[in-house]
């Protein structure tokens, strides 16, 4: 019988260090769930109050939610302004572009999107003619000695050029 009345002696130490510290809404809580008709205001006030505001926070959630995504939604439209002008498909387009290269910026995608699908402007002919094709006796020259070709080659090429001939 000794045995039983330290072990109780040592639970009620127990319980009152748990009611007494900073556990004690959870030690609370934990009593109510043992026994749900007794009334601990504590834990009765902290579940009304949890009832009654999950409304309004889960509508100040959405509310900031909304604001967020107007937020960047107007963002988007004044990164956007630089090529608002452009349709529809070609901005959708422009758009893909920047996430395949991974640009941010409007202005710049379509600067570079612009000089990727332009074509090439000829050059005009001006001193420079076409390159002459390789005869096959250049060939056997050039495979026989290839720095020798070169070395020819590039000195009248340079001897045309001072002369003024068209290449």
């Amino acid at each position: 019988m000794v045995e039983v009345d330290e072990n109780v002696a040592e639970l009620g130490k127990l319980a009152q260090k748990l009611s007494l510290g900073p556990t004690r809404k959870d030690f609370l809580k934990l009593l109510k769930k043992a026994n749900p008709e007794t009334p601990f205001p504590e834990v009765d006030a902290d579940e009304a109050i949890t009832a009654a505001t999950a409304p309004l926070l889960s509508e100040i959630e959405k509310l900031k939610q909304n604001q967020a995504h107007e937020q960047s939604m107007k963002n988007l439209a004044e990164r956007r302004k630089p090529v608002a002008h452009l349709p529809a498909e070609d901005l959708k387009s422009l758009e893909q572009f920047m996430i395949d290269k991974g640009i941010a910026d409007y202005e710049i995608a379509l600067r570079e999107k612009t000089r990727l699908d332009a074509v090439a402007a000829p050059r005009p002919a001006g001193r420079f003619g076409r390159a002459e094709m390789p005869t096959p006796d250049k060939d056997n020259a050039l495979y026989k000695d290839p720095a020798g070709f070169r070395n020819r080659t590039l000195h009248n090429l340079i001897d045309d050029l001072h002369a003024g001939k068209a290449i």
